[in-house]
């Protein structure tokens, strides 16, 4: 059968509790809302008591900043610095580079002193040899010096023609073609009868055999 009163130890445990309860309920509200409200009525206080805040009107004039798309990216981390196995490719990739420019820049080189060189030579070759004659060509003599007979005043000269001799003194005629000239020890002077030629000699050598 329950009881109907409460012993007095009982008594005193629940008054204890129930002033321990109030106890610490009104600590908590004077640290949370007290402080609270203390602070806030500070800040009003001060707010009224103080001079009003200067409003810098510069600042509202001012023309904004515009978009810079180079400029530095907030979103965007930094470079990760290179290893030592990246460092050492990128140099032996760049002195290959330079290696490579290195020959082409020898091999260049080398063909141009070429070039320079068959020029040289194809020059050189031009000035030793005379230029073709142009025009009409002087007959070619087909007969041979043999000689001259007589004094020095009154030279015959002696040619050979296939078999046959032929004597001519200077101002005769040769097969029609060639006039003596000039009778030499060695050498014979003969110009052209043909008038297109008129101005032009040949010379021909003795022949010793």
């Amino acid at each position: 059968m329950a009881r109907r009163q409460l012993s007095r130890r009982e008594t005193y445990l629940l008054t204890g509790l129930a002033v321990v309860v109030l106890v610490f309920g009104y600590m908590r509200w004077f640290r949370d809302g007290g402080a609270a409200g203390r602070a806030g009525v500070d800040e009003a206080e001060a707010a009224l008591s103080g001079e009003a805040p200067v409003v810098q009107m510069a600042l509202l004039t001012r023309e904004p900043r515009t978009y810079d798309p180079d400029g530095r990216d907030l979103f965007k981390y930094a470079k990760r610095p290179e290893t030592l196995a990246e460092r050492l490719a990128r140099e032996r990739a760049e002195a290959e580079r330079l290696r490579r420019l290195q020959e082409e820049a020898e091999r260049k080189r080398l063909a141009e002193e070429a070039r320079a060189k068959q020029q040289e030579q194809q020059a050189q070759l031009a000035r030793n040899t005379p230029p073709r004659p142009t025009g009409p060509v002087p007959p070619r003599a087909r007969f041979s010096y043999l000689g001259y007979l007589g004094p020095k005043e009154d030279r015959i000269a002696v040619f050979a023609s296939g078999e046959e001799l032929l004597l001519a003194r200077i101002g005769e005629t040769v097969e029609d073609q060639f006039k003596v000239k000039e009778i030499k020890y060695q050498k014979v002077v003969l110009g052209f009868t043909a008038e297109e030629f008129k101005n032009q000699t040949t010379e021909l050598t003795m022949k010793t055999k």
